[in-house]
């Protein structure tokens, strides 16, 4: 779950919006599916974006962003994997 301060930074890092208020516009117009805090009193919680929201809405708007993003976390998942296999071979020569 992210804040809308942190969907906006994550959406700005893709270069999607640069904009606090357009981007807020966009949840208050349903673009973007938010989930409201239980208790109508507690709005101080703010409310929150699901990563698969977030992710549904950059599909929408730019899908091969969403394409590249899970590539690159398929790569650093691969490249820690390399990592802690030469770890291991250095290890081992020493």
């Amino acid at each position: 779950m992210y804040t809308l301060k942190e969907a906006f930074d994550i959406l700005r890092g893709y270069g999607l919006t640069n904009n606090f208020r357009v981007f807020r516009r966009w949840v208050q117009e349903g673009r973007i599916e938010v989930i409201k805090p239980e208790n109508p009193s507690s709005y101080k919680e703010g409310y929150r974006i699901s990563k698969e929201a977030l992710e549904k809405y950059i599909e929408e708007k730019a899908p091969e962003t969403l394409t590249l993003i899970k590539e690159n976390q398929q790569l650093k998942r691969e490249n820690v994997i390399l990592q802690e296999k030469l770890n291991v071979i250095s290890k081992k020569e020493l």
